[in-house]
């Protein structure tokens, strides 16, 4: 948690709990890593920090409907509308008079404790829930297929450009988190499954398999209570990663499970997913997309890990960082078993 001297200057007025008609309680505020949010107890108002991807305020709003179209179709009915931040003589409020600042998406609050990670941690997930959860991603993909032009992204080329960008970026945690052995070792049985499978590649695109990613599907994001599935916090990133494979979804929740040693779960979801979509060939492109994930965890917790201060939190998340490296080594392992 950042210092509160570090904080926006609008937090201290946004935490009054009269700027919020619906609140039923004293406002939550939450940091993250990269946005802060306001708990009112039925909504949520979630302010994206500043980035590279919205160097301005316009940008942030166009940002932040692009985020609420995406999102009504990932989680139906939870996010709301965006919401203008403005500053008065009186202060800051939720308004469009006076001086706009700044913007937040507002999304009804869920219940965390139905967020698959904690039910995971619980023990709480079974099959069914497992089940339900792929046949809705899988459904999700098969409206979200991109048109002829972007489904290119999907060549061969692009995954190993993808690749060998994310080993490049390795490099700089050489000694740290991952060795120069491992890169190498990653990175040959990748070149020779691209050069040996572009047929494999060009059948996902004629099939329609490449689609607009949700892009961040962990646990943390997919809240599953009875009926209820929603799959929250799509990324809107680049697009060499917003449109990919549905294979990347996959991989990226199939990774997580396996970190979790939810093996079982895993098997279950893969297998209900490859039934809902109808792809058989999900498994043999699969271990591709697991080492362009891991590799971008491996490198994501580096970061994180030398923005800490604290040696027990940068201990904490280069050990994570070295268990993605050395999945993406095993990963790059099956790629040599998967058949022409």
């Amino acid at each position: 948690m950042q210092k509160a001297k570090n904080l926006p200057p609008y937090n201290r007025d946004l935490k009054q709990k009269s700027l919020y008609p619906e609140a039923t309680h004293q406002i939550k505020f939450i940091e993250t890593r990269t946005a802060y949010w306001y708990k009112t107890g039925v909504s949520v108002y979630s302010i994206k920090k500043e980035n590279h991807d919205y160097r301005n305020l316009a940008m942030k709003e166009m940002f932040l409907h692009e985020a609420l179209k995406l999102g009504e179709i990932f989680a139906e009915g939870i996010y709301q509308e965006v919401v203008p931040i403005s500053q008065t003589e009186q202060g800051y409020s939720f308004a469009s008079q006076g001086t706009i600042v700044e913007y937040a998406l507002k999304m009804q609050q869920l219940n965390d404790r139905y967020f698959l990670n904690h039910l995971l941690a619980k023990d709480k997930v079974k099959a069914t829930g497992i089940s339900a959860i792929a046949k809705k991603l899988a459904s999700i993909h098969s409206q979200m297929q991109v048109e002829k032009k972007v489904s290119e992204v999907g060549r061969p080329e692009n995954l190993y450009e993808l690749c060998e960008d994310a080993l490049f970026q390795s490099k700089k945690w050489i000694g740290t988190a991952v060795t120069e052995a491992m890169l190498l070792f990653i990175r040959r049985p990748l070149e020779k499954f691209v050069m040996d499978h572009k047929k494999l590649f060009l059948k996902r695109i004629k099939k329609g398999r490449i689609v607009h990613n949700h892009g961040a599907f962990v646990p943390k994001h997919i809240y599953l209570f009875k009926q209820d599935i929603f799959f929250l916090s799509p990324h809107l990133v680049h697009p060499k990663l917003k449109f990919l494979d549905a294979a990347n979804d996959v991989a990226t929740f199939l990774i997580e499970l396996e970190r979790l040693a939810k093996d079982s779960l895993a098997e279950v979801f893969l297998k209900r997913y490859m039934t809902a979509a109808k792809d058989r060939d999900l498994v043999r492109i699969l271990p591709a997309y697991q080492v362009l994930i891991t590799l971008h965890h491996g490198i994501q917790h580096c970061e994180w890990a030398d923005m800490k201060e604290s040696e027990e939190e940068k201990t904490q998340l280069l050990e994570q960082a070295s268990q993605y490296f050395n999945m993406a080594v095993r990963y790059s392992e099956e790629l040599s078993d998967v058949e022409q």
